[in-house]
């Protein structure tokens, strides 16, 4: 989606109202920490994505993406009680996973370091 200056002012205020709507108003202490970490309005503010990623929890990744997933009509409910738009856009909530992808290419990138050091010692 094509960013300009009302688009990333719009994307910046659900980001920061939604991290807080997250942070005080969901208790489930079994789900992990949930992190917002992108945020993408489409030109008219009709529709938005929403990119988070949960850390640590005691349930299942799977059970908690669809937790949060499953919420977005309350995410919704409360931005537009807390933003001052004509319209409150509708939010598609999507998993980003680059988290989860970046710590498995950290730990090859490791184990290659590992292996050539090693090597180098015999």
């Amino acid at each position: 989606m094509k960013k300009n200056r009302r688009t990333k002012r719009v994307s910046s205020m659900i980001r920061k109202n939604l991290g807080n709507i997250i942070s005080r108003e969901i208790s489930d202490p079994g789900m992990g920490l949930v992190s917002i970490t992108e945020v993408e309005v489409s030109q008219d503010l009709k529709t938005s994505n929403v990119y988070f990623t949960v850390i640590g929890g005691t349930k299942d990744a799977e059970k908690q993406k669809n937790i949060v997933r499953g919420m977005s009509k309350f995410f919704q409910q409360k931005l537009a009680e807390k933003i001052r738009l004509k319209y409150t856009p509708e939010i598609n909530i999507i998993y980003d996973d680059t988290p989860v992808k970046a710590q498995r290419i950290e730990s090859i990138l490791e184990k290659i370091r590992r292996e050539r050091k090693m090597k180098s010692e015999e």
